[in-house]
């Protein structure tokens, strides 16, 4: 009875991940709908139409090309997502084996889940992962949806406004990231991860991890997060629901998927703040900064801590 339970479940662990690999590929046949959208007013027109529906400015047939986009939908974020990771794991897994830091044979279930929780392997994921996310996100926004990366919101305008601003809350969310820190390690009855944030940093100064560290923390994982999260999840959710809404769902989404280390609170705080930065700026310059101002405190903070641990 035990085999047939073991056969049975890993019949279904191949059936589901056969679905996973094969998900991206039954979103991305179809073809998006594709229209011309206003240069005045952003209204989206249909193909065949030459004057804009709600501003009724004309456009010549040569320019229409110019200005044909299509919007994603939530399956296309997903497969986005999905490839993203299994691209991050697979190539992550090939670096690790290769050097040597993941055994080639077969593992037990307890050795699988102690690789999770160590540091090296989960960086090198961190940034492979938003290192791919990146890269698709760009080409699937050129070639599949014919945005630029200006008119999803990376623009220069109001460029050290907009810095400052980001700056401002990255620091706002580090400080009260460490004050959840404090208080779920203060108060007996609050459950604290068993691989808490600063687990993931090394204790050596000299550490040749930092090498992925700074990467992903201060560049990888910001720039990742808000293309995604912000440019294209928040957008589709801006769409259907109330701001409120969108911004409290892809605060959600960005704490439990983006490659950005730190408490889940913070992270749902960092998202949130960002979400709201972006709906009064329309830019996502706010929302890299911030992130990166993050991820700059939370690798200071554990750079401290290491420089008194080892003095």
């Amino acid at each position: 009875m035990g085999q047939v339970a073991q056969g049975l479940w890993q019949g279904i662990t191949f059936v589901l991940v056969l679905g996973v690999l094969g998900f991206p590929f039954f979103v991305w046949r179809r073809r998006p709908a594709y229209h011309w959208r206003c240069p005045q007013c952003q209204h989206r027109n249909p193909l065949d139409a030459r004057a804009c529906g709600s501003c009724e400015q004309r456009i010549l047939e040569d320019d229409v090309p110019k200005y044909i986009q299509a919007d994603w939908t939530g399956p296309d974020l997903l497969a986005l997502y999905l490839t993203s990771a299994l691209l991050g794991l697979a190539v992550a897994a090939i670096m690790l084996i290769g050097s040597g830091s993941i055994p080639q044979s077969d593992i037990t279930r307890a050795q699988a889940q102690e690789l999770a929780q160590r540091p090296d392997i989960l960086w090198t994921f961190f940034l492979l992962m938003g290192a791919f996310l990146t890269v698709l996100t760009v080409w699937m926004l050129a070639s599949r949806f014919r945005w630029s990366l200006g008119s999803l919101g990376l623009r220069r305008e109001n460029l050290g406004l907009h810095v400052l601003i980001g700056a401002a809350a990255g620091v706002v969310v580090a400080l009260f990231g460490g004050a959840i820190g404090v208080v779920a390690s203060s108060v007996s009855w609050v459950t604290v991860d068993s691989l808490g944030v600063l687990d993931l940093f090394p204790i050596e100064m000299m550490d040749p991890l930092w090498v992925l560290i700074l990467p992903a923390a201060l560049i990888v994982g910001p720039v990742s997060g808000e293309l995604f999260f912000r440019g294209m999840a928040y957008r589709l959710l801006r769409a259907r629901w109330p701001m409120p809404a969108a911004v409290i769902a892809s605060a959600l989404l960005f704490a439990l998927g983006s490659s950005v280390v730190a408490p889940f609170a913070a992270l749902v705080a960092l998202g949130a703040a960002n979400g709201v930065l972006f709906e009064r700026t329309r830019s996502l310059v706010p929302g890299v900064v911030a992130s990166s101002a993050h991820g700059a405190l939370v690798v200071g903070w554990a750079l401290a801590r290491t420089a008194w641990a080892t003095a």
